[in-house]
């Protein structure tokens, strides 16, 4: 377990992700060091298996993160659940909210630390794995996205979470960082929406153009526009849904026409918890920088 020596100790145990990790490494090193190779299995799958898990490690981490939160708030803490569901119980908190399970408090601390270290650490092994295999690369680049904004996501969260056994301008540093990071991701969830679950035709309908060229953004090039537009891009966006999937029966939008729309949402609920928590951080006066 050579390669979880680095993320010691596990006071709340370890996935069975992590074991996952240790193993596809050691595979994806055989092959580099000693060129041995699969018998049933291409290179570039077992060399993309480690970036692959270290991601789905830190998403393992962030369900852990929410389920412990609810404890530490005494919320209801259902057994079988898609974990986008756990998004919003506690989005509204305060996050100096009296807490009757420390237990709890302390492991969602833990949880969400490790999961920004892994997926920061993942978005390591994607671009490394990407420039090893630039044909395949384009397979990853969603991956890469996600990676950045779990990594804004949990650090918005472990801070939010440190800063009530914080004082002073110690706490106000924990909740102005908290209030970046959730700003950060909030931003890069829009981005990712824009660049990979836009029908083409809403997309040339709604996205700006460049004030330098005047050409239209897309899907390709949208990463480049203004950041600070992201989001009233995203707006945009779900407004000229509505107008344009359309049940021809009914003339009234139909869910079952928009092709994106179960991807969107999962993107569009975590934006949901950012916003609440950055309304939450204004109220004390913390605006996002």
């Amino acid at each position: 377990m050579q390669f979880l020596k680095q993320y010691e100790p596990f006071p709340y145990g370890i996935s069975t992700l992590a074991l996952a990790y240790n193993d596809y490494k050691q595979a994806q090193l055989l092959q580099i060091l000693w060129h041995q190779h699969h018998i049933q299995t291409g290179e570039t799958v077992v060399d993309a298996r480690p970036a692959i898990t270290l991601k789905d490690w830190a998403k393992d981490e962030w369900e852990r993160g929410r389920r412990f939160e609810l404890h530490a708030w005494t919320q209801f803490v259902p057994e079988n659940v898609d974990p986008l569901a756990l998004e919003g119980p506690t989005a509204d908190v305060a996050f100096d909210a009296p807490t009757t399970d420390r237990f709890g408090h302390d492991a969602a601390l833990y949880s969400y630390a490790l999961a920004a270290r892994l997926f920061h650490d993942a978005l390591d092994e994607y671009r490394r794995h990407i420039e090893a295999y630039k044909t395949f690369s384009s397979v990853y680049f969603v991956h890469v996205d996600d990676a950045i904004n779990g990594e804004h996501l949990m650090r918005a969260d472990h801070d939010y979470l440190a800063a009530a056994d914080a004082a002073g301008a110690e706490r106000t540093r924990l909740l102005q960082s908290a209030a970046d990071e959730y700003r950060a991701a909030m931003v890069h969830f829009a981005l990712t929406v824009l660049k990979f679950y836009v029908d083409d035709t809403v997309m040339a309908e709604v996205y700006p153009r460049d004030p330098h060229t005047g050409q239209q953004y897309n899907r390709a090039t949208i990463e480049s526009s203004d950041p600070n537009t992201y989001l009233q891009t995203l707006r945009a966006v779900e407004e000229a849904n509505v107008r344009y999937f359309l049940d021809p029966d009914t003339h009234q939008y139909s869910l079952a026409r928009d092709p994106y729309h179960d991807d969107r949402q999962e993107y569009l609920t975590h934006i949901g918890r950012c916003n609440l928590r950055i309304r939450a951080l204004l109220s004390l006066g913390i605006p996002p920088r």
